[in-house]
């Protein structure tokens, strides 16, 4: 009995962590397009030619959904001065710009199956990922 009492007491404070963190919509968009983001770094090891249009149509999620999460603010802009949050936003919507516009050229590259050339833009769409996160990404502990 203590055992059981003890599992489901873990359990309720388990799942009330996890609810004290609601995500933002802009926190969604990102859950989904990290798990794209994986399955296309994975693809992308030892492309295949016969799988080319699950590639073109990765790289076309990743595309659609920045241009969906464009649209959104980052959670980090209640943390800047109210003076400089247009500013921020800006600076956000440029970098989600620059990855789309990249993915644009990815998507072509990727259908005139150039895969060394695909992985080299995959390649700095991490970067701009990594420094896109690092200047817009709220962190939580």
């Amino acid at each position: 009995m203590k055992q059981l009492f003890r599992s489901l007491f873990c359990f309720f404070i388990i799942v009330s962590s996890l609810t004290l963190h609601a995500d933002t919509p802009l926190e969604g968009k990102m859950s989904k397009m990290k798990g794209t983001f994986k399955e296309l770094s994975k693809s992308l090891q030892a492309p295949v030619e016969a799988d080319k249009a699950k590639y073109v149509q990765l790289a076309t999620q990743l595309r659609d959904l920045m241009k969906e999460s464009r649209e959104l603010t980052p959670e980090k802009t209640d943390e800047i001065p109210a003076e400089k949050r247009a500013e921020f936003v800006q600076g956000y919507q440029k970098q989600i710009d620059q990855s789309i516009a990249l993915l644009e050229t990815m998507i072509q590259t990727l259908e005139a199956s150039n895969w060394p050339e695909a992985q080299k833009q995959f390649d700095l769409l991490k970067q701009y990922q990594k420094e896109g996160h690092k200047a817009y990404r709220a962190e939580h502990p």
